[in-house]
């Protein structure tokens, strides 16, 4: 269901499909209804429990036999998701797994089921929307939880089609990788680490298909820097290794180990020599100890990088018995910022120059345990330059590769470099090696090998002395090339300044005269402000003036105001009077008038 509407398309622009269903058996006819609905062209169909789908030989053979018939140029597969059954994660595993040791060139893409991951493409499937859920009807009535993914994933594929264009309703959600950069994270363990099914069926997977590599570690009183290297083993991008501790009479270190064996994927063995026996003896205690197909040596003040123990390891199946690589020098610091590169060991081999140096380090290789165990591991006499001595005798009985490629760091602490602090003791042990060579040659064929030896020293001197004068004389021209570019960038930087000051002059010619019109104008403007300052100050003059008259008139205004408010109150007193007065005689008017009338009555009557 999470890609359905892709396929679809696909199938639409008559690309070729086919299809893996894992799962039960009563969902296969729904399956083979599904891909027929979709347009696919050819299925494989394994009917497995959830239970049986586990990281196993038979499962991944049967991955890697469809991806070699088949040869697609893009491999979908399930996005691990925590809450999705363990099977779908497994079943993802499967597929990653076989895509390095295939050297597959395509890209795989991780689709989602019912939850939101991260993705990097969008596919816009509106058109196909509906065969899509015709397809996904196919299952209705095989497994009834269906419908309700089918919803979970149709609401998924509107969600992402809410980031694009209006007119897309529907858009499917992948994450793709190209297989070299799928490879990568997978080895770094950096692609969906977060889900456990699957980082554990992918390491399941990849411990089965790669052979183990044991790293002996000689260490002795020196547990800070045990542990520096430990840590070094443990960061390797290889899936199978396990460490070998070797303490050659040294303080008790178990408790560094023990923070180490559960993040050393094939865990770490511990062997304690009660007293100092020697490097050599400390070598051969780790070597037969060890459990893998393959060893390599650490000693505890060196680390390796990494991809050192991958960039070896992808060179096993090249029927080589000793692989080796670059390994840098470094001169250490407690402070990190302190730290100095003091160049490189790793040239291609010359079995011949090792009879006169070795250039090779200890943690430069790898090599089958076997072939070491075959030439007697490390000879006890040789307790300095036990290296040289071993990895000769490697090189005499089986192929050296070289991996242009770093795999390791040669830390440099203090006095030590390469050979060690004691001159003396170098001294000692160089001629102990050329006695045991010499004591295995004829003195013609001592003779011939050191002939060879020479002529290839002085081969190689040349070459880096040719290489150098090269180089020297490359630098020259560059240095040449550069001082004529400089100097003519020089010129006409100084030419274009020269320009510039030019131009920079009659701007500031006009710039003066400007300044000067600006000046005239300036003194003009003052000149005008004074005038209107001198008008300014005779109006304030004036509005002094004015408003003295206006406070005094205010002042007559407000004495008449008085006046009159006091003339209305007597003229209000005077009327009041009057009227009482008014009142007072109408009523004695009124008193005569009645009398008066009373008198004419009285006199009426006695006229009759």
């Amino acid at each position: 269901m999470g890609l359905g509407g892709t396929l679809a398309l696909a199938s639409q622009a008559d690309i070729s499909i086919g299809i893996v269903f894992v799962g039960s058996c009563h969902c296969e006819p729904a399956a083979r209804l599904a891909a027929d609905k979709l347009g696919v062209e050819k299925g494989w169909f394994w009917c497995l429990t959830d239970s049986a789908i586990q990281p196993e030989q038979a499962l991944y053979d049967r991955v890697v036999t469809v991806i070699q018939s088949w040869q697609p140029a893009t491999i979908f597969a399930p996005f691990p998701e925590k809450t999705q059954p363990a099977a779908h994660s497994i079943t993802t595993a499967l597929v990653i797994a076989a895509v390095e040791p295939l050297n597959y060139q395509g890209t795989v893409w991780f689709y989602e089921l019912q939850q939101q991951t991260e993705t990097n493409y969008l596919v816009d499937i509106s058109s196909t929307i509906d065969a899509k859920k015709t397809a996904a009807a196919c299952y209705e009535e095989a497994q009834s939880l269906i419908p309700d993914s089918l919803g979970s994933c149709l609401e998924l594929n509107k969600l992402h089609s809410q980031s694009l264009s209006s007119e897309i309703s529907y858009a499917e959600a992948f994450r793709a990788l190209p297989a070299k950069a799928l490879i990568l994270q997978t080895q770094g363990n950096h692609l969906f680490a977060q889900t456990k099914a699957y980082s554990d069926a992918l390491q399941t997977l990849v411990r089965l298909h790669s052979p183990l590599i044991s790293v002996i570690v000689r260490t002795q009183n020196r547990p800070h820097l045990l542990a520096k290297a430990l840590q070094s083993i443990a960061a390797q991008t290889y899936a199978a290794v396990e460490a070998v501790v070797v303490n050659d009479g040294g303080d008790d270190v178990a408790a560094v180990v023990a923070r180490f064996k559960p993040l050393i994927s094939g865990g770490v063995q511990l062997i304690q020599h009660t007293e100092v026996r020697g490097r050599s003896a400390a070598a051969n205690s780790g070597l037969q100890a060890a459990q893998g197909v393959w060893i390599a040596f650490l000693d505890d003040d060196d680390t390796l990088v990494p991809e050192g123990l991958a960039r070896l390891a992808r060179f096993i199946a090249w029927d080589k018995d000793i692989i080796y690589g670059q390994v840098q020098v470094l001169h250490m610091e407690a402070e990190p910022e302190k730290i100095r590169k003091a160049g490189v060991f790793g040239e291609p081999f010359e079995p011949d120059s090792l009879l006169l140096n070795n250039r090779i380090p200890i943690c430069a290789y790898i090599c089958k345990r076997e072939l070491a165990i075959s030439v007697g591991g490390f000879d006890e006499y040789f307790d300095f330059l036990e290296d040289w001595d071993f990895f000769y005798r490697l090189s005499r009985q089986a192929e050296v590769h070289y991996v242009q490629e770093r795999v390791a760091n040669y830390c440099v602490w203090g006095e030590s470099y390469v050979t060690g602090k004691n001159s003396v003791q170098e001294t000692t042990y160089r001629r102990r090696f050329f006695e045991k060579r010499l004591a295995s040659f004829s003195p013609a064929t001592a003779a011939e090998a050191l002939q060879r030896a020479s002529l290839n020293l002085v081969k190689t001197r040349d070459s880096k002395t040719d290489g150098l004068h090269t180089h020297y004389q490359t630098l020259m021209d560059r240095a040449e090339a550069e001082h004529a570019s400089k100097l003519a960038h020089v010129q006409t930087a100084f030419e274009r300044k020269a320009q510039d000051l030019e131009a920079a002059m009659a701007h500031n010619k006009s710039l003066v005269e400007a300044n000067q019109q600006q000046h005239d104008r300036v003194l003009q403007l003052d000149a005008d402000l004074r005038h209107v300052q001198a008008a300014y100050e005779h109006k304030i003059q004036e509005v002094e003036a004015v408003s003295k008259h206006n406070q005094s008139l205010a002042e007559v205004n407000q004495q008449l105001h008085d006046k009159m408010q006091k003339l209305e109150v007597e003229l209000n007193t005077t009327k009041t009077q009057l009227t009482e007065k008014l009142n007072t005689t109408q009523a004695q008017l009124a008193e005569t008038q009645a009398q008066l009338n009373a008198t004419q009555q009285a006199i009426y009557r006695l006229h009759i």
